[in-house]
C-alpha cells in the first residue's frame, strides 16, 4: 500500500511516503540549498517519480492546509486566497473541499484525498501520539487564522483559540526591529536577545494578571510603542526580556487547562522555545517534544493521519535520521 503526505507550506515544504511498509521523507530545503524554501509543485511529483510512485498507485493522499497560499494574477501582482474553512472539523474529504478553494493539489482525481487543518496535522506529526492523547499545538498561526489547538481528554475540551499567540508577540518584537527572514528565525533571534535585558516586574505583573486573553491588547501595546527598537537601547532590551517572560506565563496558562498527570504532546513552532519548555517541565508537566515540531514535520503528520484512517501503524525505524538522502 502507498500513502502520501504532502506539506506545501509557505516555508519548509516536505513530503512523506509509506510504501509497502517503508517510510520515506524529503524536504525541499535540502535539494534547493535555501533555508526554509517553499517547493514548486513539480518537486513533489518529481520526488514521487524518483521513488517509482505514480498517482494511480497511491491509496490515499493527505495534504495540509497551507493557510498562506498565494499566486500571481494577470497583472503580475500577488493575491492571497482565503484558507479552506474548517468549521470545527479537523479534516475535509475531497467532496467536502469548498468549491473554488485553491490548493495546488485540489486537481487530484484520487477519491481518497484529505485536506487537514494545520494544527491537527502538527498533532499527528508526533511519532507516537494517538487520537485520544492530550496535546497542545501552538504557533504563530494556522488554518482559519487559529493560533492554538488544545486536545484534552480530561479537564479540557477540544478547542481552537484565536488569541494572539506568545510566538506572535515575539515575532512582533523582531518586526519592530526590522529583522528579516522566516518567522522561526526572527523569533529565534528574539529568544537570544532576551538574555541581554532585565525584566520589568511591574510590567510583567500587569500583563500576566490580565491573563492570556489579554495577549491581543499586549500585541497592540507593543505595536504602538514609540521607542528606539535597537539592540543599542537598554530600555528596548528590557522590553524584549519582559515580553519574553510574559509569553512564558501565557504558555503556562495553556498547560494549566490540562491534567498534569498525563503526558502532553507539545508541537507547533513555539514548542521549539527551550527556555519556556524548561520552565514548564519544572512545573511538573510531562511534555513530549520531538525535533520536527515545526512545519518541517507536517507531511509526517499527514501520513500518520492516513495511517490512523487505514489502520496502518506507521513505524519509523531510523527516526530522527529520516531524510531521504
Amino acid at each position: 500500500m502507498v500513502l502520501v503526505g504532502l506539506a506545501d507550506n509557505a516555508h519548509d515544504s516536505n513530503l512523506s511516503v509509506w510504501k509497502d511498509g517503508k517510510f520515506r521523507y524529503a524536504k525541499y530545503e535540502r535539494e534547493s540549498g535555501k533555508k526554509h524554501a517553499r517547493a514548486p509543485a513539480n518537486w513533489f511529483w518529481n520526488t514521487l517519480n524518483s521513488w517509482y510512485i505514480e498517482e494511480k498507485d497511491v491509496k490515499a493522499f493527505a495534504y495540509v492546509e497551507p493557510h498562506k497560499y498565494y499566486r500571481r494574477n494577470k497583472s503580475n501582482t500577488w493575491l492571497a486566497f482565503h484558507p479552506a474553512p474548517f468549521f470545527g472539523e479537523h479534516y475535509l474529504t475531497k467532496e467536502h473541499v469548498p468549491h473554488g478553494w485553491n490548493g495546488i493539489f485540489s486537481h487530484l482525481k484520487n477519491k481518497h484525498y484529505y485536506l487537514l487543518d494545520h494544527h491537527y496535522c502538527h498533532f499527528f506529526s508526533n511519532t507516537t501520539s494517538q487520537a485520544s492523547d492530550n496535546a497542545i499545538i501552538s504557533d504563530t498561526g494556522g488554518s482559519n487564522n487559529h493560533k492554538t489547538l488544545i486536545l484534552g481528554t480530561n479537564s479540557s475540551p477540544i478547542r481552537h483559540t484565536d488569541i494572539v499567540s506568545s510566538g506572535r508577540l515575539l515575532f512582533l518584537l523582531g518586526d519592530k526591529m526590522g529583522i528579516k527572514g522566516d518567522e522561526t528565525d526572527v523569533i529565534g533571534k528574539i529568544m537570544g536577545l532576551q538574555a541581554y535585558g532585565e525584566a520589568d516586574e511591574t510590567l510583567v505583573d500587569k500583563w500576566v494578571l490580565r491573563g492570556r486573553f489579554g495577549a491581543d491588547k499586549l500585541y497592540e501595546w507593543i505595536k504602538n510603542l514609540e521607542i528606539n527598537a535597537s539592540v543599542e537601547n537598554p530600555a528596548w532590551l528590557n522590553i524584549i526580556t519582559s515580553v519574553f517572560e510574559i509569553g512564558y506565563h501565557y504558555q503556562k496558562q495553556l498547560f494549566e487547562t490540562l491534567n498534569k498527570d498525563k503526558k502532553i504532546f507539545y508541537s507547533g513552532g513555539i514548542a521549539l522555545n527551550v527556555n519556556w519548555n524548561r520552565k514548564i517541565l519544572d512545573q511538573g508537566f510531562k511534555l513530549s517534544i520531538e525535533p520536527h515540531v515545526y512545519d518541517g514535520g507536517l507531511s509526517l503528520g499527514c501520513l500518520r493521519f492516513l495511517g490512523h484512517k487505514y489502520g496502518i501503524d506507521i513505524k519509523i525505524s531510523d527516526f530522527p535520521y529520516v531524510q531521504d538522502d
